[in-house]
């Protein structure tokens, strides 16, 4: 929790309309960050390697006991 703690302001600052969810599974406790922009404001963001993914990354990478960290884009529409 720190460490998304520690980068969710520069997250939120990402796009007016950017939505910030998380999820954990109540079952294996995976937890996943699932962050939504506007389509207008993908391209920009992606062109900035989708800042501050890396620095939320190394933070997850440094803490024992976490495996398996990843990323997925995937599209996200409210139907």
């Amino acid at each position: 929790a720190k460490a998304l703690e520690e980068v969710l302001p520069a997250l939120k600052a990402v796009s007016p309309g950017v939505k910030v969810n998380r999820l954990v599974c109540g079952g294996c406790l995976d937890f996943k960050i699932m962050t939504t922009v506007p389509l207008d404001d993908f391209g920009p963001w992606e062109e900035k390697g989708f800042a501050p993914e890396e620095d939320f990354l190394a933070k997850l990478k440094a803490i024992d006991g976490l495996s398996q960290i990843e990323t997925q884009t995937i599209t996200n529409m409210e139907i």
